[in-house]
Order: structure tokens, then sequence, then C-alpha cells
């Protein structure tokens, strides 16, 4: 049904000195283990296994292949039952924590992070999750998501007595949430296990483009960011305010991909083209002597009242909204502000003179959101748009004033 190149078993309830035999019998050709004999690894020959760290809880394996891109790390974790056991499994997997390469963390974690985990039992108390929480964080990966039931354990007790759990799960760092395949992970059957085995598969992107550009937020923290955007952003551009502001936009992505890649982490190595930084050819009443002069008075009328207004627009927006296609969120905008800020206020000042908004800035994505958890097909996802964030900024304006005006023009 499956085809399987690579096999971790768990708790094996049998002697390590049994381990060929079986990977055999799955149609392996080699096998590594823990030194506890607690974590098998059985993989095929495509795969060449380095092991990178071990304890009685996890495996870390370096694993290159001529189906991979590049090395990744896989830690294979069969935690303890008790807090205090766990605390040294966090360390010993923040210890092999690769500085730049994609990292997969697969197993049962035995731990939950919140009350959607769980069903039945004791309530959940949000101290329960803290931990993995915690961990988490400091190892900067995410989870990886899943299809099929939403719990991976059963206590299969019977009555009010049974209870369900999602125990077992994959994270990813962003290094390996950016590589060119998709990962995708599948709850199989848990019969006649307690544990539902995770199916995981990397499928090949459709398309040929590269992945669009993401701001992560955990940039404004890291040393060297601001000079970064600095360094980038007073490089003056031609054109007029929304195609300055476009151009430098562009500039800065391409300032912070290297960035990230030389001095964060190679997190955009699946990034095969970069994109080029040509301002999108765009006619607009700056060609024309008369037009932009008219447009000169305009801003000069406007501007005092514009720039107060946009200030205050952008800093009572949701600096965690999604971003749109241009890749920025609003907390780019925040925390780069003292930089930023002269050339987004000569940007909308000018689009409410009449200049129409260039593409770059008028783009929407179309992404689908689930209906409900672990959707299986089309009908269970909701559609909805994301506009960039200078696009968010003028419809909130605009609905402000709207909200000023309508009620003397609106009969009750």
């Amino acid at each position: 049904m499956h085809s399987i190149s690579l096999v971790a078993i768990c708790e094996p309830k049998t002697l390590i000195a049994n381990i060929d035999m079986i990977r055999m019998k799955v149609g392996m050709d080699f096998s590594i283990a823990n030194l506890w004999g607690s974590i098998w690894v059985l993989y095929k020959s495509l795969f060449d296994c380095q092991m990178i760290g071990e304890s009685n809880q996890h495996l870390t394996l370096s694993l290159r292949s001529q189906l991979l891109a590049e090395e990744i790390y896989f830690s294979f974790i069969h935690s303890k039952c008790t807090v205090q056991e766990r605390e040294g499994l966090w360390i010993e997997l923040l210890n092999d924590k690769p500085e730049v390469k994609p990292w997969f963390l697969v197993g049962d974690f035995n731990v939950i992070l919140n009350a959607e985990k769980k069903r039945g039992g004791l309530p959940f108390r949000h101290a329960q999750g803290i931990e993995l929480s915690q961990f988490m964080s400091l190892a900067e990966v995410g989870d990886a998501g899943f299809s099929g039931s939403r719990y991976t354990w059963c206590n299969n007790r019977k009555g009010i007595l049974r209870v369900w759990k999602r125990l077992d799960r994959l994270l990813l760092n962003s290094a390996a949430m950016l590589m060119e395949s998709n990962i995708l992970v599948q709850h199989l059957g848990r019969n006649p296990s307690d544990h539902a085995p995770l199916l995981i598969s990397a499928s090949t992107r459709l398309d040929d483009k590269p992945r669009p550009f993401k701001f992560l937020n955990i940039w404004t923290t890291k040393p060297g960011f601001m000079d970064v955007i600095k360094e980038s952003w007073s490089i003056s551009s031609p054109g007029s305010p929304l195609q300055v502001l476009s151009a430098k936009l562009r500039r800065v992505k391409q300032a912070l991909r290297l960035w990230s890649r030389e001095s964060v982490g190679d997190i955009f190595l699946a990034i095969r083209t970069v994109e080029h930084r040509v301002l999108e050819a765009e006619i607009d009443h700056d060609n024309h002597p008369l037009e932009k002069s008219l447009v000169a008075v305009q801003e000069a009328r406007a501007r005092l009242k514009h720039t107060l207004e946009v200030n205050e627009v952008i800093f009572s927006m949701d600096e965690e909204s999604a971003a749109g296609p241009d890749g920025f969120t609003g907390k780019f905008f925040m925390s780069t502000w003292e930089v930023v800020a002269m050339d987004i206020q000569r940007a909308i000042v000018r689009f409410f003179c009449g200049t129409m908004l260039p593409r770059s800035v008028s783009a929407t994505s179309i992404v689908l959101l689930p209906k409900i958890q672990c959707p299986q097909d089309f009908t269970q996802y909701r559609p909805i748009s994301l506009c960039n964030f200078i696009n968010k900024v003028i419809s909130k304006i605009l609905s402000f004033r709207l909200a000023k005006v309508l009620p003397h023009i609106i009969s009750p």
C-alpha cells in the first residue's frame, strides 16, 4: 500500500539481538538503534545514516540521500511519562539541534499542548503543556500538522475510563518547512497498538517556481536585523512614491534572504531563483509635468493630516496578522518604522491624491482554511483572500473616513 524507505520503531518489545531478523522481514537494508535498544531505525540503502546523538529517550541521525537536496537531521523520540524524566530529553535534543540544516523531530512526546489534543479523563491543565511549548520555542520548531484521526493514542479502556490524546507528532524547524518538498503527516490506524503509526511522506512541488518570500517575525529579535534594513532601505530608487516603496520592499526581501542564509540560518536554500530587482513597468501621472505639479500641490495640503493618520492606523493593526503576497507581516513595518515610515507615508498620500496602486501593492493571495479538524477534501475548506499590509492600511483609513461621513449622507 505504501512504499516505505525508512521505519522507526519505538519500544520494540523484543531484544536488540532480533533487530536484523526484523529488518529483513520488513525489507530494509540497514539498521541502527540507540544504546538502550528502545528506538530502532530500519532503512533502505538509498539513505546514508550517521548517529548524531542518543539517550534512552531519543536517537538523532543525519540523513543523506540522492533523493535529498541536502543533509537533514532526524530525531526519533520516545519520551518518558513524567515531567522530571523528560527534562533530560529536552536538554539532549537541544544539544543535537543543527545550526542551519533541516531538522525533523518525530515520535511519542508523551505530552500534549492544549485541551484540543485530548478527549476523556481528567480536565487538561494549562501547566501540563508548558514544558513542550517552552522546548518548541527554544528549539525554534513548529508542528507539521497532520491528516487522519485527531488523536494518536488511546488507553483502550471501556466507557468513561477511555482517554484519547495526540501524543505523537512531527516537529520541523524553519529550514525543514522551506524545503523543496511538501512534508505530509498521516495518522494511520492504531490496531493492534495503543499508538497510531505516523506516515511521513514528501511530495514534490508541481511548479518550478521559487517559494514566495515570507517575513519571519523572529528575525526582529536577531542581532544585525535593523542594520540590514537601514542599509537596504537607504538606497534611492526612481519613480513615484508607490513605485519607490515597491522597489525598496523588493530590495529588502533580497537583503533579508541573504542575511538570513549567511547569519541566521540557511532557511531559503529551497529558493532556486532570485526575484528580479526590476520595477514593474507602470505609466502614471508623474510622466506629465502639469499633472506632476498638481499632485505636488495636493500632497502639500494633505501631508500633515495623512502622516498622523497613517501612523495611528499602522500601530492600531495586528502585527501578527497573516502576510499577503509580498510576504511582509505587520511586525516588519512596526519594528522598522523609524526607517520605513517616510516612504510609506509618501506612498499612501500619493494614493489618496489619485495615483493607482501598482500590482505589487494591490495583489492578493487566495488561501484555503479548514472548516474542520483534519480535512480530507476541498469541500471541507473555506477560501479567504490575503492582501498586503499596505493595502490593509489604506483600506482601514478609508473605513475610518467613511465611518464619519456615511451617517450624514444615509437616511435612517
